[in-house]
């Protein structure tokens, strides 16, 4: 499967989905700063902005992964800088904003999987409730509740939906069969998070 029907297989699903509020908005108002153009491979106008929110929205996003994760980050956890486009979602009261990675290619030239890291306005009860999902596992990340799961509907991706300011953050990992054998998404689905999650500090 391609990046970009990843990451669109994936926004559907969000879109089906209706958000709970999340009452712990108390401090979503903290200011945030953005790395410098020049900690991004892609320099900072090549990416596009996030999508216009609706005014007035209860709990707006305001963790943008596609600027507030740099390169070296991108790289420890395996994945390809370069690859960085925007994988966003505005529908209603939901907003999921947010980037893909690619893993590098191997010696044959093949794509052996992908990320999305993104940050949600959904409380994470909605990870561990859904009728869509199957938990695989409770324990924190970097320290904050979070949880392991699998969408129904997209078996072979894993995800990790890691307890934030702003809702979750977000990771959405596949493995993508080549001709070189590799740990499925749900073996490497902690240690991307465990990465992904250090750069959320006090948000």
């Amino acid at each position: 499967m391609n990046r970009s029907l990843t990451a669109g297989c994936m926004l559907v699903t969000i879109g089906l989905l209706t958000a709970c509020a999340n009452d712990d908005a108390d401090d979503r108002g903290t200011s945030r700063s953005s790395p410098s153009p020049s900690s991004l491979t892609t320099k900072a106008g090549e990416i596009p902005p996030a999508p216009k929110q609706p005014e007035g929205i209860k709990n707006p996003v305001r963790f943008d992964p596609c600027f507030e994760i740099d390169d070296a980050m991108v790289t420890s956890a395996g994945f390809d800088p370069k690859t960085r486009t925007r994988s966003d979602l505005v529908t209603g009261d939901v907003v999921v904003i947010g980037c893909s990675f690619e893993r590098p290619k191997n010696a044959g030239g093949e794509v052996t999987g992908d990320v999305i890291v993104r940050s949600k306005n959904t409380p994470i009860a909605e990870a561990a409730t859904s009728s869509h999902h199957t938990v695989i596992n409770r324990d924190p990340v970097d320290g904050r509740p979070a949880v392991l799961f699998t969408d129904d509907a997209f078996p072979n991706f894993c995800n990790a939906a890691i307890s934030s300011t702003d809702g979750v953050l977000e990771i959405v990992l596949s493995a993508i069969p080549g001709s070189t054998p590799a740990p499925s998404s749900c073996d490497q689905v902690r240690g991307v998070a465990e990465k992904f999650a250090t750069v959320l500090g006090d948000k």
